[in-house]
This record gives structure tokens, C-alpha cells and sequence, in this order.
């Protein structure tokens, strides 16, 4: 275990994160995983940070990926401001319980086994079934019960329902 109080640069030269970073180096097979680059210098991105993992190494594999200098560079300067983006969103249209239903909702799914491009097909749903979303919660309104009509779906499947 390394000391607490050794500052990240110190513990990015530590041995157990050089052996991390080849491994996910090998993962991602030495490409960018934004860009697909081999021939830049490659950085191993932590997607997010949390305080239960002290050190960088202690991050599970699926946390970590490849970047390239640039790409990682831009990710990181793009970042806060996507963050400060969608939590304004969410903060105009949402109380806090609600949001909290929303990230167990996201937390829920598989979102590391999507596809590249995945967000733009989430951003299209959400954009193009507004009308069907607003109807769902008209019923779920209108229902006494808190159980949404899927009546107005037209398909065997319904593309929202409300789990209890």
C-alpha cells in the first residue's frame, strides 16, 4: 500500500499503475478508443473519480480507457462543462428524488457494453418520443394508482414502464 499522502503524479509512477495501464493498453488493443490513433502517445483516462478508490490502480478495468494524448486532453477540458451542461438540465426539470430515479435508472443498465455513438441514439430517443414521454406521465398522473396506462402504445413492448 502506498502512502496516503503521496500525490497522484507519485502515485502514476508507482509499479501496481504502470501494470494497470499495460493491461488496459492490451484491452484496447494500444488504440485510442475515441479516435482509434496507434501512433500518438497513449494515456490510460479514469472516466470517473471516487474517493472509495484511493489510488489509480484500484479503479476496476471497465472505469479505465484508452486515450490518446489529444483525445484525453479534449475529454478532460470537455468534461466539466458536459457535467455542468446536464446537471443544469436535470436541476430546471427535475427535484432531487427524481433525478436520484434517473441515475439508479442509467446506474441500472449496462451502459459500458454500448456501442460507440450510443449517446447520440439515446439523445434521438429521448428527442423524438418527447410527446409519447409526456403522455406517459399525463397517465401516470391521472392514474390513482401511480401506474401508467400503456394503453396509447401501440406496440407489444412497451418502450416505457414504471417498475414499483
Amino acid at each position: 500500500m502506498i502512502k496516503d499522502n503521496s500525490s497522484y503524479i507519485e502515485k502514476l509512477h508507482h509499479p501496481f499503475w504502470q501494470k494497470k495501464r499495460l493491461e488496459i493498453f492490451q484491452r484496447d488493443s494500444w488504440r485510442c478508443q475515441l479516435c482509434a490513433s496507434s501512433e500518438d502517445t497513449l494515456h490510460v483516462h479514469h472516466r470517473y473519480y471516487d474517493k472509495k478508490y484511493p489510488n489509480p490502480w484500484d479503479y476496476p478495468n471497465e472505469s479505465l480507457i484508452t486515450l490518446c494524448e489529444i483525445c484525453h486532453f479534449e475529454e478532460t477540458q470537455a468534461l466539466k462543462e458536459a457535467e455542468n451542461f446536464l446537471l443544469k438540465v436535470l436541476k430546471m426539470n427535475f427535484f432531487a428524488h427524481e433525478i436520484k430515479h434517473i441515475a439508479n435508472g442509467f446506474s441500472s443498465m449496462k451502459l459500458s457494453d454500448l456501442p460507440n455513438g450510443s449517446s447520440i441514439a439515446i439523445e434521438s430517443i429521448l428527442r423524438n418520443h418527447m410527446n409519447l414521454i409526456e403522455r406517459f406521465f399525463e397517465d401516470l398522473i391521472k392514474n390513482s394508482q401511480n401506474k401508467a396506462s400503456t394503453s396509447w402504445i401501440k406496440e407489444e413492448k412497451p418502450i416505457l414502464t414504471v417498475v414499483e
